[in-house]
């Protein structure tokens, strides 16, 4: 092999070296930067298709809802998840003896406490529908 051939493969080889410190340094940095911005999504988010209303107090999250058709609520939400020492109070309005969730956009996944109220003590049904499934 002459000296220019053995010049072009080392130049050849150095590129490629580059280009995978280059990769592995952009890999490294998509993998520390995804969980930062999924913590700092909201955990529950509403999708305007009910008249849904979150108020958080610390770590507690009361829900309300005014869309109410017979004994059935119904609440709608493009995100809903509870971390981990999270609270979330599911309210029921008066006269129903149903709440039903529906998260469209992605999994759920519940870490800590969620409660269902009617009438002002623990109780009610209450049910979720979430296509893409939940991890309790």
């Amino acid at each position: 092999m002459s000296y220019g051939a053995l010049a072009y493969l080392r130049r050849q080889y150095l590129c490629v070296l580059r280009r995978c410190a280059f990769l592995n340094a952009f890999s490294s940095w998509l993998l520390l930067a995804a969980p930062a911005a999924m913590a700092a999504q909201p955990p529950i988010v509403t999708d305007g298709r009910t008249a849904t209303t979150l108020s958080q107090s610390g770590a507690v999250t009361d829900i309300t809802t005014a869309t109410v058709r017979g004994k059935n609520a119904f609440n709608s939400f493009s995100r809903f998840n509870i971390g981990s020492g999270q609270t979330v109070n599911l309210h029921l309005p008066q006269q129903t003896a149903n709440l039903l969730n529906l998260v469209r956009n992605e999994r759920s996944h519940i870490d800590g406490v969620m409660n269902a109220y009617k009438d002002g003590r623990i109780g009610g049904n209450v049910f979720f529908f979430n296509p893409h499934g939940m991890v309790v």
